[in-house]
């Protein structure tokens, strides 16, 4: 079973097990992890009951400028394909259409690299407008 929940810092590990084979193991979020986990907003983990381990992240911040920003959405390859990431994705944009709603943010935006078309693909059935 597959839950989700906040990230702590002691879930570092599994992070740089899921970002070892992403970008040819050059990923950036083993780096910021610990800075990410303090941030507000909602860094977001999906959980393997069986194991214990993160298998998923999806990250919302609130920029200066109140924008809503979602980055950060990984699957780790063992578990792809089974409609982890596009679950974990609605929960974290779910956080900001509320945030939105509430005037917490002004504005919900996103960025991924143009090679990935998962992500476009499902922020697009989220309702988001890709813009070049």
């Amino acid at each position: 079973m597959i839950i989700y929940r906040k990230l702590v810092h002691e879930d570092y590990d599994d992070i740089a097990d899921i970002c070892k084979d992403i970008w040819g193991g050059t990923d950036y979020l083993p780096e910021i992890f610990h800075k990410w986990v303090d941030d507000k907003g909602l860094f977001l983990g999906a959980v393997d009951t069986d194991t214990g381990k993160v298998i998923g992240t999806d990250k919302y911040s609130v920029l200066y400028d109140g924008t809503g920003w979602l980055e950060g959405l990984r699957i780790h390859k063992d578990y792809r394909g089974q409609g982890i990431g596009k679950e974990i994705a609605i929960r974290t944009y779910r956080k900001t259409l509320e945030d939105l709603r509430s005037g917490r943010i002004n504005k919900i935006a996103f960025s991924t690299h143009i090679s990935s078309v998962e992500s476009i693909s499902l922020m697009k059935k989220l309702g988001l407008q890709m813009v070049h």
